[in-house]
């Protein structure tokens, strides 16, 4: 074979890399774009923030709140699949003297929460699952705020419940939505997802989950 046709193969051969690694690219951003669509119909006025590296995040209002609903892909916790978490906020000013924090099994790699800037550690009360970690920004008033997690006790004891944040801000709620594919994960080391779009009904509890809790801090309050 002569140096021309030697440099048309590997030419041929780079121009199908190529497109191979930009259809990936396409299918996997039609596919997570797939993954939020169910739920544009439960906000007023959506709309969808799309990002490179990660699944889009919505945002908009339900019931008059502020939301925002993030899909966020994490890789950090060694010897785990990849998680694909679902954070749910909902911002509204809520009259609190702190910020209180709830974490199922912390590993201490959960960057996507500001778990480990709160520097007060709180009593776990004995009807509440093990494996919750309580925490606070500020001594005084804080321990207060468990009442208002007791209704959502049964999301701490679902092994796919991770967090609950109560803030002067608003309120969070963290969600498992799904584990990564263990064979994509264990031999080419990526993060990919069943591919089984978001089930509107589970965005929906957690935005309710919000409300009620946003309305209970409201009620006690006034």
């Amino acid at each position: 074979m002569n140096t021309v046709a030697v440099a048309v193969v590997l030419v041929a051969g780079i121009a199908a890399l190529l497109w191979t690694q930009v259809r990936d690219v396409l299918e996997r951003r039609a596919e997570r774009l797939r993954y939020v669509a169910g739920i544009l119909p439960l906000l007023d006025d959506p709309k969808l923030n799309t990002r490179a590296a990660d699944f889009p995040t919505v945002s908009g209002r339900y019931r008059g709140h502020v939301v925002r609903i993030e899909p966020h892909t994490d890789t950090i916790a060694v010897r785990k699949l990849p998680s694909l978490w679902l954070l749910v906020t909902m911002r509204d000013a809520l009259p609190l003297p702190a910020t209180l924090g709830v974490m199922m099994r912390p590993r201490n790699v959960e960057y996507w929460s500001p778990f480990d800037t709160l520097t007060v550690d709180l009593e776990r009360p004995a009807n509440w699952p093990e494996g919750a970690n309580i925490r606070s920004d500020v001594a005084a008033g804080a321990g207060e705020l468990r009442r208002f997690i007791e209704p959502h006790l049964d999301f701490l004891r679902d092994p796919k419940g991770k967090e609950i944040l109560i803030t002067p801000k608003g309120v969070r709620f963290t969600w498992l939505a799904e584990e990564g594919e263990r064979s994509a994960y264990m031999v080419l080391r990526q993060a990919k997802f069943s591919g089984d779009p978001l089930d509107p009904d589970v965005a929906r509890g957690l935005l309710d989950r919000c409300l009620s809790v946003i309305e209970a801090v409201k009620a006690q309050g006034e």
